[in-house]
């Protein structure tokens, strides 16, 4: 019986997202990527596309939970209050699916994947990278901080 995690990094211009099985001993590596917004698009345009792009991820894949960074608050108002809108996509697809929800605040996500709460972006992409024993190419920080995200569910991991 599989116990698959998506992990969501979510952005209106960038959501990285990543899915992990840890049905065996170590966690296993299905998917990762990003969807990519075009900027001109409104943002219900943008809303939508994640909505659909998760929902065939959520379809394929049948994660038991989806993990998700906690809110924090910008320093701009607005970047906090967009990051909202893509977040409660991902919060709105849990509930129609019924699916686990777990947050995590970004001190904690590093910390459980690097041992420090103030790891730079490249320690975390590459600790994934080391934890899933993957030699795929992760490609951009927001993929990264996704499977980071998906890491973390399943705590405490070994170093």
């Amino acid at each position: 019986m599989s116990f698959v995690v998506l992990g969501v990094d979510p952005g209106l211009l960038k959501t990285g997202f990543g899915v992990i099985d840890y049905s065996g001993n170590s966690p296993k590596y299905l998917t990762s990527g990003v969807l990519l917004m075009k900027s001109t698009e409104p943002h219900p345009v943008r809303l939508a596309f994640i909505f659909k792009s998760l929902k065939e991820i959520i379809d394929k894949y049948s994660p038991k939970v989806i993990s998700i960074e906690e809110t924090f608050v910008n320093k701009n108002p607005s970047t906090s209050l967009t990051l909202g809108y893509a977040r409660s996509v991902v919060l709105t697809l849990a509930g129609l699916y019924e699916i686990e929800l777990s947050e995590y605040s970004p001190n904690h996500i590093k910390k459980t994947i690097t041992g420090n709460g103030h790891a730079d972006k490249e320690q975390v992409k590459y600790m994934v990278q080391k934890l899933l024993s993957t030699s795929l190419p992760i490609k951009t920080y927001d993929e990264s901080d996704a499977l980071a995200i998906a890491l973390t569910y399943h705590k405490p991991l070994k170093f």
